[in-house]
């Protein structure tokens, strides 16, 4: 069907409905990564020996006695790279899943 509104045609047509109720809310831009993801120990080092960047290491030496590195950048904002690492870490060795933790700083 048609209408005719200031002298243009018009269809009419049901809204469109987003496909997932996350564009609902609204697009949410994201400035930085905030995800961490495991590394050995030399790409740790060579994130510490980076100069463009600053942040904390993190040795992490689970239950079953495996070691795991990670990185945690200091980004523009509320919290730093240590307040994020133990926000995430300390409840995970709180539960048993991480026997002992490190955390790693290099000045430049």
């Amino acid at each position: 069907m048609t209408r005719k509104a200031d002298g243009i045609r018009r269809r009419w047509c049901k809204p469109s409905r987003p496909a997932s109720g996350r564009a609902l809310m609204g697009h949410k831009t994201q400035n930085h990564k905030t995800e961490v993801s495991p590394m050995t120990r030399e790409q740790l080092n060579a994130k510490l020996d980076r100069t463009d960047i600053s942040g904390i290491g993190v040795e992490c030496i689970a239950a079953n006695g495996s070691t795991v590195y990670y990185f945690y950048e200091d980004f523009d904002g509320p919290a730093t790279g240590i307040e994020r690492a133990m926000k995430q870490l300390y409840p995970l060795m709180d539960k048993g899943k991480i026997q002992k933790l490190t955390f790693i700083e290099r000045r430049h």
